[in-house]
């Protein structure tokens, strides 16, 4: 403990000694931490509100995959048309409307076209006929299939009876119709497709319509 030196001429009681090394202790209400808890009530309104932000935003996280899903299916459903209409209007357009037969989810016709699609000609123009193409529905594919023949000029009329293993064209096909006109001598195509998006019962379908005239 360190006193205070007592100044010249000075009587009486000296300045109190001052304590070194502790600091003042201070005390009273006014003191108290300004950090509090929350009450029962502000915690439950809280935990309310804070479900209904979560809920917000799955439902939107659930909204935005159906639609990029839905987008999806209908690109892969519009790839898949465009192909099989490429197909059979191409091969049909090379064929002769009286070789063209068409049933129920099947097409056969004749084609022109060799093993390197190309189409050959004799001296005087005529086509030689390379092939016999059948395109059918099986299992919600689109299958095309070729049977070669001995290339003649004369075109035969009846198609073989079974013909070797295909090439899929397209997927997801719920319909396949070609019917033929006599009176504009054309072939009409109908093809639906339909596919599942998010579930069985969630499905997302196309169809598109054609008409082609093959050769007369």
């Amino acid at each position: 403990m360190v006193s205070s030196p007592r100044p010249a001429g000075q009587r009486g009681r000296g300045p109190s000694p001052v304590r070194l090394g502790r600091s003042p202790r201070v005390s009273g209400p006014w003191c108290r931490s300004s950090v509090r808890g929350m009450t029962l009530s502000e915690l439950i309104i809280y935990c309310f509100l804070m479900g209904m932000l979560v809920t917000a935003v799955y439902s939107v996280l659930v909204l935005s995959q159906r639609y990029l899903r839905i987008s999806q299916a209908s690109l892969d459903l519009q790839a898949y048309a465009q192909r099989a209409v490429a197909h059979l209007s191409h091969d049909i357009a090379d064929s002769r409307y009286s070789t063209v037969t068409a049933g129920s989810g099947v097409v056969t016709m004749l084609s022109p076209r060799d093993a390197n699609d190309n189409m050959v000609r004799d001296a005087s123009g005529n086509l030689y006929w390379q092939k016999w193409i059948e395109y059918y529905l099986a299992n919600g594919c689109l299958v095309r299939c070729e049977s070669p023949i001995t290339p003649t000029i004369t075109p035969p009329t009846t198609p073989p009876d079974t013909f070797p293993p295909g090439t899929v064209i397209a997927q997801d096909v719920s319909t396949f119709a070609v019917g033929t006109q006599p009176t504009s001598q054309s072939v009409s195509l109908q093809i639906g497709f339909s596919t599942s998006v998010l579930s069985p019962g969630d499905t997302y379908i196309n169809a598109i319509t054609d008409a082609v005239c093959p050769r007369n």
